[in-house]
Formats: structure tokens, sequence, C-alpha cells
């Protein structure tokens, strides 16, 4: 995989910062306000666009950033999947804006025009849990004891705008859960017509 450099050129940082608006047969116009996209990730708008399949929107979270056990926030970056396809558009979370090794992923993000099956195994902890007004999502978690060397997964997955939408990520629960809340009254992104 290689990963997509957050730093752009001025041009595109001028058609970023502009309000984008699409309508389409298919739905209603989306209105972008790059405010409501964490600042990270505001460089990716034009290619997550282009890169979301047709029809396809996803939910960018207002917030993202890391907290180490110390407290300390950290920004967290997205780097584009490269294995997308017609029915699922995923964004990894990234420590570093470069990051081309595994050491440095914390989780990912992704929409899908199919539902996510997160179905807990038996011995996990699962939960209904309030993201937004009328928005419920389903939080799973996921432990590996038949590997110590992988850390447990959080995951929260919910349908919202007609799509499903996932965080999963090796973050705290509290982090997971505030990234998914942060995504579900985000700004929506369209892919282009």
């Amino acid at each position: 995989m290689t990963p997509l450099s957050l730093v752009s050129s001025l041009a595109a940082l001028a058609v970023v910062t502009a309000p984008i608006v699409q309508a389409s047969a298919a739905g209603p116009a989306f209105r972008i306000s790059l405010v409501q996209v964490a600042p990270t990730l505001r460089p990716l708008v034009p290619k997550i666009q282009a890169g979301l399949p047709r029809g396809m929107a996803m939910r960018l979270p207002r917030q993202l950033e890391g907290t180490t056990d110390d407290g300390r926030k950290f920004p967290l970056y997205g780097i584009i999947q490269s294995r997308n396809n017609h029915d699922q558009f995923t964004l990894q979370l990234v420590i570093t804006p470069d990051c081309e090794v595994r050491a440095c992923l914390v989780g990912y993000i992704a929409v899908a025009s199919h539902r996510f099956k997160a179905s807990p195994r038996r011995g996990e902890e699962t939960e209904s849990i309030p993201l937004t007004s009328g928005i419920r999502g389903q939080y799973v978690y996921r432990s590996f004891p038949n590997n110590a060397a992988l850390p447990p997964v959080h995951i929260v997955v919910w349908e919202q705008d007609g799509f499903a939408y996932i965080v999963s990520s090796t973050m705290k629960k509290w982090k997971v859960l505030e990234i998914a809340k942060s995504m579900a009254t985000g700004a929506v992104i369209p892919s282009h017509p």
C-alpha cells in the first residue's frame, strides 16, 4: 500500500475551503462545511469524493485525535485505503501523516452500501449506544485471546443516511465512541457525480 500524502498544493486547498454542493437524482443536495471536518482530514476531501463509489457519501468526524495514557492529545491522520471497491470506502487512521508501515495504524473508519456484521463472538462485550438524536450504534469489544500479540479492538457500527458506518480501533473505548459520535454529527462528503 502506498499512502497518500496529506500535503496538498495551494490550488487544492482553495478547492477544499470552498463550499461544495452536489445534487443528484438519487438523493438530496449535500452542502459541505469544512469547519465540520477534522483539520487533518480537510486536505483529503477532494480525494475522498473522487474515491467514493458513485452515489455513496462518507461522514467525516469533526474531531480526530488520539490520547496518550497520561492524557496528552495528538492528531490522527487519514490514509485512503488503496483497495476500496464499488460498495465500500475505508479511511485508515494513522498517527503520522506519512505512515508507510502498520506500526502507525490505529484503526479505520468506513462506509458501505451494505450492512456491517459486528456480531459479537462468544464472551465479547456488546451494547447499544446513542450517537446523536435518533441514531444508535452497536458497540463491540473484540479481544484475541489466542493471540496475545494483538491488542483488543473497539468497534462501533451504525446506519445513517441509507449507509452503514463503522469505526474500528485499538484506542480506548471512550475515544472510539467519541469519533463515532463526531462522525454521526459531522460533515457528509458525497461522491463526485
